[in-house]
């Protein structure tokens, strides 16, 4: 199974009532669309459309991604085998470790599903996923990271995930040069010139992970509007390698170091360290994705990430 994306081409669909467009303003006119199918063996996998910076119009703020581990173990078992009795017991009973601000929607959700027939799962009755998705969060979610820009995202966070550790810094060459003198920020510069300890899928999801390393939570298996807030699921072993020997403090002396070795070269232009909150930022957000991986790994949950509507 593989993911497979259409972008600019295909202009947004008009949200549904139920699904509302709440991710998609800034990004107007993309379709973030992944479309899974199984492929014949040998068959070359489709590119997924990927998130970059360019796709977004920053004016007051932008999409926020999020990871999520969830008990998909406990929620299939509620959502498919159940009743819809036991399904409401289950929700009032893990709805107020949400705490009080989200009592409104524990309660929204008993009532709607109040309405269906008791004695049968919830799955035979209907697949609404906004409500597969609140019931989840409410029966099913272990951990989550803050969410974070998505031009962050994938434009530093992820390709510093890739950098590794590096234990010496490369020579700079013209085009580099170039990219200071243009006032490139210098972590971005870190993590653009830094050769990469654990290779990244270019054409992958986020830019760096692989078409097989996802699927979908949702039972049609066959579209996700990622821009509208549909989750994708991400095995969280494919993290491991990456995340296990990732030490943040080791991360941030590491670009400390590197702006001083930047400082020594002849043909630089002379830079203030402009990246040092980026540093921090996306240094952060590794080590959120650390824990949420960790918890998803050892606990066999599923890792999922989705995209939140701006603030605001």
């Amino acid at each position: 199974m593989v993911a497979k994306g259409a972008g600019a081409a295909h202009p947004l669909a008009p949200a549904s009532i139920d699904r509302p467009a709440a991710a998609d303003a800034p990004q107007r006119g993309m379709n973030r669309r992944v479309e899974f199918h199984v492929l014949e063996e040998k068959e070359r996998p489709p590119l997924l459309d990927r998130f970059v910076a360019q796709h977004y119009i920053r004016l007051h703020t932008v999409p926020l991604g999020q990871w999520m581990s969830m008990d998909f173990a406990r929620l299939a078992k509620l959502w498919n085998e159940e009743p819809v009795a036991k399904l409401i017991e289950a929700i009032k009973e893990s709805g107020p470790r949400l705490g009080p601000s989200n009592s409104q929607v524990v309660h929204q959700v008993v009532e709607a599903i109040s309405k269906a027939k008791q004695d049968q799962p919830i799955a035979k009755q209907t697949g609404d996923r906004g409500l597969f998705e609140a019931i989840a969060q409410i029966v099913a979610l272990r951990r989550a990271t803050a969410p974070v820009a998505i031009d962050i995202l994938e434009r530093v966070v992820m390709p510093a995930l890739h950098v590794g550790m590096p234990e010496k810094f490369p020579p700079l060459d013209d085009d580099d040069l170039g990219n200071l003198r243009k006032g490139i920020e210098m972590f971005a510069f870190f993590v653009e010139v830094i050769p990469h300890q654990f290779q990244a899928d270019d054409e992958g999801f986020l830019g760096t992970i692989p078409h097989e390393q996802l699927t979908t939570p949702y039972a049609d298996r066959n579209v996700l509007e990622i821009g509208k807030g549909d989750w994708v699921v991400v095995n969280p072993e494919h993290f491991l390698p990456m995340l296990g020997p990732f030490e943040p403090q080791a991360l941030l002396d590491k670009y400390d170091e590197f702006v001083k070795y930047v400082g020594t070269i002849p043909d630089a232009p002379r830079r203030r360290d402009d990246g040092r909150m980026l540093a921090e930022t996306a240094i952060r957000a590794l080590a959120d994705l650390k824990q949420c991986v960790a918890v998803a790994a050892q606990n066999q949950d599923a890792l999922l990430f989705r995209l939140l509507p701006p603030p605001g």
